[in-house]
């Protein structure tokens, strides 16, 4: 071998010896910043050095730990588009399927809880998943309060939790529509008080319409009142406690249309108001006192050309001087 080839091979061992030891520092180097970026620039500039496999595992790892600092589905979607085959795969989409359960949890309807029954069949979250979406089903049967709707709830659910109170409401349902008065409706009230949701609302509502047609004979009516003739009338229980005045949508068909104007109720023609405690206010100089349970609130009615009409339930009104009226005691 002659001199030239020697120095050829000795020049060639440095330019190696050189280039290792770059790869080495620059391989000590992100480590030491111990960041994705750092990482992906070492890749970039030695895709197959000794270290490729250790600079990946480390990019996963930390892309791992982004991702569960992030905590949202695209997050965990985005680590598995880029590591399907990870030790944490796994984990990543027990994650997804946490978020997705909450996500469910608190769009909370019949349609969220479908769409995740239809991604994760046999999850853990199954069985509450089936549960809130009969509950949903049930308040929806309910809102709508037919024999249909609660036909329609029994077809799917024929042995659920609320089986047995749709059969008895349609039994209810079916007595309502023979029966002529609001006597008549308070005693099927006695008889199924577990049916008052049905029940309750009716009978208002033929208490309102008795007196529009028979007159308000001996009832408590306040006459003195403005009543609104334009808008829609609703019904609503009116609750104070703790010294908070709230209102309640109590039975189907409550709250839809509430009006107030300047703190007042509107006094809209043909509106139920229902009273919970001590309520001051409502008319000028007058103080409700609603002292019965949910099934016989102290209720009163709005009828044009009657004024604020006592309808039924237990409680107390204080009149402007004072004087206090006992009310369906």
């Amino acid at each position: 071998m002659n001199k030239q080839n020697l120095i050829l091979i000795a020049i060639l061992f440095l330019v190696i010896g050189i280039g290792c030891a770059t790869t080495k520092s620059d391989w000590e180097k992100a480590q030491r910043l111990n960041t994705i970026e750092a990482y992906q620039e070492f890749l970039r500039k030695y895709p197959n050095s000794e270290f490729t496999s250790d600079a990946k595992k480390k990019m996963e790892i930390l892309e791992w730990e982004k991702a569960k600092q992030d905590d949202t589905i695209k997050a965990y979607q985005e680590f598995l588009r880029k590591y399907p085959n990870s030790e944490f795969t796994s984990d990543a989409k027990k994650k997804i399927e946490i978020l997705e359960w909450e996500k469910a949890k608190q769009d909370d309807t019949i349609e969220a809880y479908q769409e995740f029954l239809k991604k994760y069949p046999n999850s853990e979250f199954t069985s509450d998943a089936k549960k809130k979406m009969e509950i949903l089903e049930w308040k929806k049967a309910k809102q709508n309060n037919t024999v249909k709707a609660y036909k329609k709830y029994l077809s799917k659910y024929p042995n659920g939790s609320f089986a047995k109170k749709a059969k008895k409401y349609l039994e209810v349902l079916r007595i309502l529509k023979t029966l002529k008065s609001s006597f008549q409706l308070e005693k099927l009230l006695e008889r199924y008080p577990e049916a008052g949701d049905l029940i309750v609302p009716e009978l208002e509502h033929r208490i309102m319409n008795e007196i529009k047609n028979k007159g308000v004979k001996n009832r408590f009516v306040i006459k003195e009142i403005t009543i609104d003739k334009t808008n829609t009338p609703y019904s609503i229980t009116v609750k104070n406690e703790k010294k908070v005045i709230d209102l309640v949508a109590e039975f189907p068909g409550d709250g839809q249309g509430v009006i107030i104007y300047r703190g007042y109720l509107s006094l809209i023609s043909g509106t139920i108001h229902r009273f919970v405690g001590k309520i001051p206010l409502l008319i000028e100089g007058y103080t409700f006192i609603g002292e019965g349970d949910k099934l016989h609130r102290l209720t009163f009615g709005v009828i044009e050309n009657v004024g604020y009409v006592y309808l039924r339930g237990k409680g107390r009104v204080i009149l402007k001087n004072g004087k206090e009226i006992k009310l369906g005691y």
